[in-house]
């Protein structure tokens, strides 16, 4: 996935503390030129009682929040990889006039 993907997103019905995005997250952490990982899965902090439709809106978990999370991520994640190719070019550059 690292050599295709610029992003990958993982999702999961469970605390996000020690879930499955983490073990994504820090399996490409340690790898060089990897894709950025974003994790949705519920914050470790106390959730009300209610319908899983307004528990899972209130997370940012529901269909519409989730997509909007992942075009956001999607348009950062656009403008991370630009200025980092602008600045390696740079030194690039710098290097080959040295």
């Amino acid at each position: 996935l690292r050599e295709d993907h610029s992003l990958i997103v993982t999702m999961e019905e469970n605390v996000k503390s020690g879930g499955f995005g983490e073990q994504v997250m820090t399996y490409y952490g340690s790898r060089l030129h990897s894709p950025a990982v974003r994790i949705v899965a519920i914050e470790d902090k106390f959730v009300p009682h209610g319908s899983v439709e307004d528990l899972m809106h209130q997370q940012q978990m529901d269909s519409a929040s989730v997509t909007e999370r992942i075009l956001r991520w999607k348009k950062n994640n656009r403008k991370v990889l630009s200025n980092y190719r602008n600045s390696y070019n740079a030194e690039m550059r710098q290097e080959i006039q040295e």
